[in-house]
């Protein structure tokens, strides 16, 4: 199956994407949002109630939700997000110990139960020199 609709194309943006049955895919479609795609006919359906800014993290072990969190958003919140009734939880929160410059996380691995995870995040920091005259 392709899945590039009308000749727009979708985005797989992790491997992660695929569900633990290997039936699904979450993919970006042609408006950038999350929908759900059938892997064997390629038939979709956006997934509810989540904007653009919503991106994948993975599905939970089970195939039953997706673990999701918004772009840009700190501290980073990860929810749990059913896409048969299009419910979301909140699951977990996360900031930097030191979150003076930060300004996004940019990496997030999760595992399938959302009981461990490591993330990276991007920092920018700069210094103010004063100079007079003498």
């Amino acid at each position: 199956v392709c899945f590039t609709p009308d000749e727009e194309g979708v985005a797989m943006e992790d491997k992660c994407a695929v569900s633990p049955d290997g039936e699904y895919a979450v993919l970006k479609n042609p408006a950038n949002k999350l929908a759900l795609y059938r892997i064997s006919d390629g038939t979709s359906s956006p997934l509810k109630n989540l904007d653009e800014d919503f991106l994948l993290i993975r599905w939970t072990g089970d195939g039953k939700s997706l673990f999701i969190r918004r772009r840009r958003e700190l501290p980073a919140v990860i929810y749990k997000y059913d896409p048969a009734a299009g419910t979301m939880e909140k699951w977990l929160e996360l900031t930097p110990k030191d979150a003076a410059g930060v300004k996004q996380i940019v990496q997030l691995k999760l595992t399938p139960d959302g009981e461990t995870y490591a993330y990276s995040f991007k920092r920018e920091s700069s210094d103010l020199y004063l100079m007079e005259d003498f």
